[in-house]
């Protein structure tokens, strides 16, 4: 049997996925399937100051449980407002751990990183991936990029939509009816159908959780973005100020908008704190803008110039001199 070499590191690497394709692909019905056997370059937090990162394979993906130990939902993509449960199982020598998607890295595994790998499957005796393997792997990957939905697909995803859709109160209902059904079933001594209630139950209660996550989430990045471009508008209006200021010049526009500034959705001692914080910071940023010594407005502030001699010279052709007047 002829033996085949080793895939190096620019083989593996076109096996590899960046957090960008898991984010596109995470709610996709083949992206288990397809991202099994693959590789990622995974955060495990840092040393001596140092982000620290390891090649690992993933072995599969799995979502809300893993074993005995629970898997919390978390954001994904990050400043999405969405939630996810699901987890890759990645492998590195004969250790198998889940890792959030979101600690993946979009940047390429280093020669190092790829060296450290390759000596740690050697240690555990496990046999580094061939370049037929990684051509298989490369494969799986191009057909996903050219998915198509079949109708039966379409009408599934729209269903479990249907179902995410449901109101908290139809939920908070749920809840409460398999409440009085698992207490009079153990009641009954049924305990088959208070298993089945627990069941249930758990379901419901993890749908009421993500509803209200996915909500917090989406209120709390809404409000993020609201105070960034408050800043902003604080930040230009103050450096308007001070250049009129500085070269005498009225702000008295009757036609120009007029700012204004975003309102959050709730309202706390924290925020308010924060906003005062934003107006501080613009009016420091303004400060530090440079102004000519002389107090000439910056390029911007020409154009206002010009307009005034061209003003200059419509109002002395009416009155009979200047370049319009006829001798």
């Amino acid at each position: 049997e002829e033996f085949e070499q080793a895939a190096d590191l620019a083989a593996v690497a076109r096996a590899t996925l960046s957090r960008v394709r898991l984010e596109k692909w995470h709610k996709e019905p083949f992206f288990s399937d397809t991202i099994a056997g693959c590789f990622v370059r995974i955060g495990l937090g840092q040393m001596g100051g140092q982000p620290v990162y390891r090649m690992a394979e993933v072995a599969q993906v799995v979502a809300g449980q893993h074993e005995h130990r629970t898997l919390s939902n978390y954001e994904f993509p990050a400043m999405s407002g969405k939630q996810t449960n699901k987890y890759l199982l990645l492998q590195i020598g004969n250790s198998k751990k889940p890792f959030r998607m979101d600690m993946v890295s979009n940047q390429p595994v280093p020669e190092a990183e790829f060296s450290r790998w390759t000596k740690s499957l050697a240690q555990e005796a496990i046999a580094l991936p061939t370049r037929s393997e990684i051509d298989e792997l490369e494969a799986k990957l191009a057909r996903a990029d050219e998915f198509r939905y079949t109708a039966a697909e379409v009408k599934g995803i729209l269903e479990e939509k249907r179902r995410a859709g449901q109101s908290t109160g139809a939920l908070t209902r749920e809840k409460n009816r398999l409440m009085v059904q698992r207490e009079q079933a153990d009641e009954a001594g049924d305990q088959e159908a208070v298993l089945e209630a627990d069941r249930k139950l758990a379901e419901v209660m993890e749908r009421l959780a993500a509803s209200a996550g996915n909500q917090q989430a989406s209120w709390s990045t809404l409000n993020k973005q609201n105070r960034a471009d408050n800043t902003r508008v604080r930040f230009e209006e103050s450096r308007k100020k001070i250049k009129q200021e500085a070269t005498g010049k009225s702000s008295n526009d009757p036609f120009s908008r007029r700012p204004t500034i975003l309102a959050n959705y709730w309202s706390t001692k924290n925020v308010d704190a924060e906003e005062k914080e934003g107006e501080g910071k613009a009016e420091e940023q303004a400060q530090e803008e440079p102004t000519p010594a002389d107090g000439t407005p910056a390029e911007e502030e020409k154009g206002s110039d010009d307009e005034g001699e061209e003003e200059k010279q419509v109002r002395q052709a009416r009155q009979g001199g200047g370049p319009f007047s006829g001798g």
